[in-house]
């Protein structure tokens, strides 16, 4: 296998644990983050370096890998509009309004940029263990799929090609939301049953979604959509999820978790996204009004039980 040189932009948990995934004798990895010290706590395996900055840390890779929250995704293309070779996100959101983030892509990077994704059920801490996790990975062009599955290929990480980029977008960014739910679910006690409802009808309004923006409803019964949505929902790994549990328990920020939760960042963007589309998705839209204090997390689930049958 020829030799590959890696710019992982973004130095947090995920990061640098797919960084630390796939570093190896053939496959050298540069990790750069605006808190350099991040990047420097990110590069302590073999076949790993810190760049001090960003223009440094591209120069000579052939693939660059965009890491960070979904907050902070618009700027930092805007930094690599001068990058010649594929890009590729593990970012799982929205951006500002109501774009989709290979939307921002093509308008930051053009229509004729390289760039794709990478998402699917995988914990930070499970990955930097070496503990299995499979993958989907899709691409604007896919002959960079293909190239880019077969030189980040691992025993314990496995890369499926998908030729569907929205789909694969839109799970990634809707399971969030969704967990959240779940959360709420468990922390009210609701039992099994609804968690299992939640995940069901979720899934069917992540399709509904990525169907109206010309993603195929297949994608998301595969890794990116069920696989991710399970994953998140079910595990107290889930930063989400977490995050449900403490809206139960009365604290109603984000910030309540002390982490990072891209469902909270997505939720009214999914929300307007749909609006402008003319999709009514219940289970977002009582998470985003949540989210909000526009209402009471105990009235949202009531609102939820007592929707008329259709």
């Amino acid at each position: 296998m020829e030799s590959l040189s890696v710019s992982i932009i973004g130095s947090g948990v995920w990061g640098r644990a797919f960084g630390h995934a796939i570093a190896a004798p053939h496959c050298s990895v540069i990790f750069y983050d605006y808190q350099f010290t991040k990047a420097e706590q990110a590069a302590t395996v073999a076949y790993t370096a810190a760049a001090t900055d960003i223009t440094d840390a591209i120069l000579n890779a052939q693939l660059i890998i965009v890491a960070v929250s979904s907050v902070a995704f618009s700027q930092t293309l805007q930094q690599l509009t001068t990058a010649t070779v594929p890009i590729i996100w593990l970012t799982k959101g929205f951006a500002t309004g109501d774009k989709p983030l290979y939307t921002v892509a093509a308008e930051i990077l053009g229509a004729q940029a390289h760039y794709g994704v990478i998402s699917g059920p995988s914990f930070a801490s499970e990955v930097e263990s070496g503990l299995p996790a499979a993958l989907s990975l899709a691409t604007n062009f896919a002959a960079d799929a293909e190239w880019i599955r077969q030189q980040l290929h691992r025993r314990h990480l496995r890369l499926y090609q998908q030729d569907d980029l929205i789909g694969v977008c839109i799970g990634g960014a809707v399971k969030n939301i969704i967990a959240i739910a779940a959360g709420i679910s468990d922390g009210f006690a609701l039992g099994e049953n609804a968690r299992a409802a939640l995940i069901s009808r979720g899934l069917a309004e992540m399709t509904a979604l990525s169907q109206a923006l010309g993603g195929r409803p297949d994608t998301l019964l595969g890794l990116c959509g069920v696989g991710d949505l399970a994953l998140t929902c079910c595990s107290d790994l889930s930063r989400n999820r977490q995050l449900g549990l403490a809206i139960a328990a009365g604290k109603q920020t984000a910030a309540a978790t002390g982490v990072t939760c891209e469902g909270a960042a997505a939720a009214a963007a999914v929300v307007a996204c749909a609006t402008a589309h003319q999709l009514e998705l219940p289970i977002v839209a009582a998470v985003a009004a949540v989210l909000a204090q526009r209402i009471t997390p105990a009235a949202a689930v009531e609102n939820l039980l007592t929707r008329p049958l259709r």
